[in-house]
This record gives C-alpha cells, sequence and structure tokens, in this order.
C-alpha cells in the first residue's frame, strides 16, 4: 500500500569536492543527549520496561540503553551526527523511530553539538504469535522439526517467498511437535516445515507386497529360489517440505493472517513422503585424465521458495570406469555437474542469494595446484574440466546420463582508468576482478573464488568459465584516489546494471573494467506545502528509461532525517525519476508495476558524470507539479 505525492522541485546544483573515508576512533564522547519514552502501540499506550534502545550512525559503535519503568530512555554525551534509533523487546516487534511499520525504514536523527533531542516517541506494537503441531505421514508427533515463516516479496522483478523478519520462540518442534513463535509483525505469513531428511537421503517403503514375499519366504525357509524373477527394486521415499494447510507445492499454499498481538493457535502440518529415484550416469574424461578424479555437484536449479537450496557436496564417489548413481533424489528439477580442479564452488539460490559451498576440489594426480604446470602422466592437462546436464526426475530412475568433461572458458579483460583531477597509477597491478552469479538459481563452478591477477598495464584474464550468468567484481585501491566501478563490460553489456550470459562455447571478446574518481549524489531537502521538514516519508529515485527499473544499482529509496534532508550516494549517471510516498513494502522499488503506478507523481531530472547535485522537493497541497517550487 503506497500513496504517492506530487512533488515541484527547486533547482539547484552543489559542486563539491569528493570526501575521502575518515577513519574513526573507536569510541566517541559529544555533548548532546537523546531522550525519548517506549510504549505499546493501543488505544490506551502503556509504558514499554527494560526494553533494548539502540542508537547508531554509520562508522560508530552502536550504543544501547534500557528503558526504565516508565519506557524512558536517555542517551548523554551523544557526538554530532546522524543517527538511526530502534527498540526491541521479546514479545514485542522490533521498531525504528519514524517508521510507519515494522518493515519499514524509519526517521534518521540529526543530532548537533550542544543540542537536547528530546521526547522522541516510539511506539511499539505486540507481536502476534503462530502456534501448531508438527506429525508425521502416520499421525505421530514429530519432534525436532524445523518451522519457518515467509512473506511474499518482489525480488528482481519477481513475487517471491523470502524469509520474514526473525520471529523469537521455539522454531523447531519439541517432543510433542509442537512450536511456537511470537514478536512476529502482523501481517500475512506462509508457514513451512523443513523435515532432516532431505537431499540424498531415502527411506524404503514396505510395500503390502514386500509384506507377502516376506511371509513366504519365512514359510518357505529360504530367500527366493533362482527360478523365480528377480523383483523390481525397492520404493524409496523421502520428507518433502510442505506448506500450511498441507501441500509441497510453495504456489498451493494459504497464508495465515495475524493482527498484532493476536495468538493464531492450531497452524498444523502433516509431513508427506514423496517417491525418490535415483540418477545414474557416466562421467568421460579427456585421454590421461582419471575419472575419479571428478567431483560431483546435484543442486535444484530453482531453490525451493524461501528455503535454503540443499546443495549435494561430495557425497558420491565417480568410479573407474566413470559410473556414478544418486540415490534418493526427490521430484524436481536439477542440474548435475562434474568438476575437475582446484577452484571453490557458487551456488546462486533461488531467492538471489549467493552461497559458497565450502571445500576445495582435489587437482588432477601430479599436480600441485591451480594454475601450475601438470606433472606426469596429466602433463598436457587442462587445469580444469566441467561437464553438466539438467534432470527433470518424477519418482522414475534416470539412467544414461552421460557427462563430458570440457575445458573451461577463458576471457580476456582489461581495465580502463578515468582519473579527473589526479594522475591514473601507474601500476594496475592491485586491482582485483572476479565474476560472481548473476542469476536466481543454478550451479555456477570455476568461479566466484579468490579475484583473478592483474598485470602492471591492467591485463587480466578470466579463466575456467563456465556456461551461466554472471557479474563482474571489481576493486582498485591506490595512494592517488578512492576509485569506483563506473561500467563493467561483459558481450557488450555492463554487468552492473544487468546479468551476463555466458555460454559453452562464447568467443565474443574481452571484458572491460572502468575506474573512475568522479561519483555521483543527489540530495535536498523535503518539504510540506507550508515550507516545514516532512520526515514521514520515503524518496524513491528510479531511472527514467523502463530498460533500467530491474537495475539495483539505478534504483535508491532514502529517508529525510528529522530536518527533511535526505542524500542518495554513488548514483550512475543518467536520467532519473524522483517521487515522494508516504509508504512503501520492502522490495516493492524493484516491482516494474509499483515504479509504472508512481511515474506520474514523479519528475525527471539528470545527473551527470562528478555531479553533486542538490534536488528539493516540496509536497504541492495542490496536487499539481510547479518547476518553480511555488
Amino acid at each position: 500500500m503506497f500513496l504517492p505525492l506530487a512533488v515541484c522541485l527547486l533547482p539547484g546544483f552543489l559542486a563539491a569536492q569528493q570526501t575521502r573515508d575518515v577513519q574513526r576512533a573507536p569510541t566517541v564522547t559529544g555533548t548532546a543527549s537523546v531522550t525519548g519514552t517506549a510504549t505499546t502501540d493501543e488505544q490506551v499506550p502503556q509504558p514499554v520496561k527494560r526494553a533494548r534502545v539502540e542508537l547508531s550512525a554509520e562508522g560508530r559503535a552502536p550504543v544501547t540503553e534500557f528503558t526504565d519503568d516508565r519506557g524512558r530512555f536517555t542517551f548523554s554525551r551523544v557526538p554530532a551526527g546522524r543517527y538511526t534509533l530502534v527498540v526491541s523487546k521479546p514479545g514485542f516487534v522490533r521498531m525504528t523511530y519514524g517508521a510507519r511499520r515494522p518493515d519499514r525504514p524509519g526517521t534518521p536523527i540529526t543530532v548537533n553539538d550542544n543540542q537536547q533531542v528530546s521526547d522522541l516517541a516510539i511506539r511499539i506494537p505486540r507481536g502476534a504469535v503462530i502456534t501448531g503441531t508438527i506429525r508425521d505421514e502416520s499421525g505421530q508427533a514429530a519432534p525436532g522439526i524445523g518451522v519457518r515463516v515467509m512473506q511474499y516479496r518482489t525480488v528482481n522483478g519477481e513475487r517471491t517467498l523470502a524469509p520474514a523478519p526473525a520471529a523469537n520462540g521455539a522454531d523447531t518442534t519439541d517432543d510433542l511437535g509442537a512450536y511456537r513463535l511470537y514478536g512476529l509483525p502482523a501481517g500475512d505469513y506462509v508457514v513451512t516445515a523443513t523435515p532432516r531428511l532431505l537431499a540424498a537421503s531415502d527411506i524404503r517403503q514396505i510395500t503390502p507386497s514386500d509384506i507377502q514375499s516376506a511371509q513366504q519366504a519365512m514359510q518357505q525357509g529360504a530367500g527366493i529360489n533362482a527360478g523365480q524373477a528377480p523383483r523390481p527394486d525397492p520404493t524409496t521415499v523421502t520428507y518433502a517440505p510442505v506448506f500450511y494447510p498441507g501441500t509441497t507445492n510453495a504456489g498451493s499454499a494459504a497464508t495465515v493472517t495475524v493482527a498484532a498481538g493476536e495468538e493464531r493457535a492450531g497452524v498444523d502440518l502433516s509431513l508427506q513422503l514423496v517417491r525418490t529415484a535415483r540418477i545414474e550416469g557416466t562421467v568421460v574424461t579427456p585421454n590421461g585424465v582419471p575419472p575419479q578424479t571428478a567431483q560431483l555437484f546435484l543442486v535444484p536449479r530453482t531453490a525451493a521458495a524461501g528455503l535454503p537450496a540443499m546443495v549435494s557436496f561430495n557425497r558420491i564417489a565417480v568410479g573407474p570406469d566413470g559410473k556414478f548413481s544418486y540415490p534418493g533424489v526427490a521430484p524436481g528439477q536439477y542440474t548435475v555437474s562434474a568438476r575437475i580442479g582446484m577452484v571453490p564452488v557458487n551456488f546462486a539460490s533461488g531467492d538471489g542469494r549467493v552461497a559458497m559451498v565450502q571445500g576445495m576440489i582435489q587437482p588432477f594426480p601430479g599436480e600441485t595446484g591451480p594454475g601450475v604446470e601438470g606433472r606426469g602422466r596429466n602433463a598436457t592437462a587442462p587445469s580444469a574440466l566441467w561437464a553438466m546436464a539438467d534432470v527433470s526426475v518424477d519418482g522414475q530412475n534416470v539412467t544414461g546420463l552421460v557427462l563430458n568433461m570440457q575445458p573451461g572458458l577463458s576471457i580476456p579483460g582489461r581495465i580502463v582508468v578515468e582519473p579527473v583531477g589526479v594522475e591514473a597509477p601507474d601500476d594496475l597491478s592491485r586491482a582485483r576482478v572476479s565474476l560472481a552469479p548473476g542469476g536466481s538459481g543454478g550451479l555456477m563452478i570455476g568461479v566466484g573464488g579468490s579475484p583473478t591477477a592483474v598485470d602492471r598495464s591492467g591485463r587480466f584474464t578470466l579463466a575456467d568459465v563456465t556456461p551461466g550468468k554472471y557479474r563482474v567484481n571489481a576493486q582498485l585501491s591506490t595512494p592517488e584516489a578512492n576509485w569506483t566501478v563506473k561500467s563493467a563490460m561483459l558481450n557488450g553489456r555492463d554487468s552492473l546494471d544487468f546479468p551476463v550470459d555466458i555460454g559453452p562455447n562464447d568467443r565474443s571478446g574481452e571484458a572491460v573494467v572502468t575506474f573512475t574518481n568522479r561519483t555521483q549524489e543527489v540530495s535536498g531537502t523535503l518539504s510540506d506545502a507550508t515550507g516545514r521538514p516532512a520526515p514521514d516519508f520515503t524518496i524513491v529515485v528510479f531511472p527514467a528509461d523502463k530498460n533500467y527499473w530491474l537495475s539495483s544499482r539505478r534504483i535508491r529509496t532514502a529517508r529525510p532525517d528529522t530536518n527533511g534532508r535526505f542524500t542518495v550516494a554513488n548514483l550512475p549517471a543518467g536520467d532519473y525519476r524522483i517521487a515522494a510516498l508516504i509508504d512503501i513494502a520492502p522490495g516493492d522499488q524493484s516491482d516494474p508495476a509499483f515504479l509504472e503506478q508512481i511515474v506520474p507523481a514523479s519528475v525527471v531530472f539528470s545527473v551527470h558524470e562528478g555531479e553533486k547535485k542538490v534536488q528539493d522537493i516540496r509536497i504541492a497541497g495542490s496536487g499539481d507539479i510547479s518547476p518553480s517550487g511555488s
């Protein structure tokens, strides 16, 4: 829910030189004070006793105090600065000063020397409770089952389930199968139970025919006779994540709605068994490379909504003949990958988060590490080999999978430096360049570990690159200036804005990373129709070009401080729109449909390279937009 406000612009420009980060002392004292009161968010507010109050500023260690019996708190000897104030207590919802809702950004508090900031009032709602019982497939209590609550969010332009703000209480069932999650903000939740028995583990399911066969064998006093037909493979099953009210499909899950302070009981779930299967195949390596040196990875192509991806790492071995078999694979879409070399592995989960699978892959026999000259029988072997195949599992065994190992790609690259007011560095070997997963699912092998070395002239090579979507990460630190990455071109696209697809046989040219010591910034003051500061709104800055609406670095939100001032730093040069909203939910700014709605309530402005632009905003009572600010 949001309410866009018409704004008028007071144009202005501020020339300012870039400031360097200053190393701050661990403890800083000042001459100001901050006091306030924490009360319940009820019709008749009550003091919140012994609540934890945290006052923090960027670059400084947070300071903590506790409320007294009247809900009062005081911070003394506070240095001048811009602060965030947060209040929390078990059973209540964590709240930031100035936030309209628990999951919204708060209002920064500006403190000057010798100032007494007093009578800050913050109301914190009582947390809601969701409780229930988890039972197994036979109706018995299921202890030790993990229970999570999730909410829908917009991630990379797509509506998906994401973990909800951390709840207090037992998120694992007790001996009676019961769980209790408390301290939840009011809202809609999806509840899921995740058994521990997942990924490459299974249970043999005993069927009536198995029992009958066993009884016949006991009566005959022997096993299956030689003349009998062989018994079919046993049916194997595993527990699947289950969503309330009782489905393994996240899209069919029902939401549980709770109000502030409400206790919702009876959110019960029954675990479900799903049929598993085996994935069998063969790893084929070049001459002289033993297949058993390959490491295998079985990864879901997209993680279950909001759940951690189950990565089967180093669970099975490849035989000398190249044969392998993955048992107990639950239904789903997977990628089976093989790797020979000495490079870490990255997995990009379904919600865009990247997790490093810990462990190093063994080098070829006779090698001492990555990039070394091979010795003995593998002297001519490449530094790394890879193979991957997509597999669909529906409860039936998958056989005959062939993984043909091949060398990774090598992408040449160079660094370009665009200095302004300083000399360009003579030695660019301090730069570091690496690839990172840029997709929303899939296994990335061969990249993401140690940064690629850069020579003095700025040349580098991204080696052992496997197919997938990537972004280029780069850093440069020299005495001449503070350098930022202006662009990272790969295959004709700026990977800072959009992930770049690398195909199996991609030979499209070099990567070009451009550094500059110029940065852009937009700052200003938000005021109401009478000219007074309006700190209770959220500033949204987004590209004027819709093609960039999925570029996270070009979409920013900011809350004005208590004086109405706001700043959006490190914004790429370009054309933008700016709007003032009375409310914005997390993730809305990355939803193209949401941005489309607020276009009529926004105004276009431009930021040029190196510009520090002042753009004051006034909320027009008439709803009209006037460039004069009148």
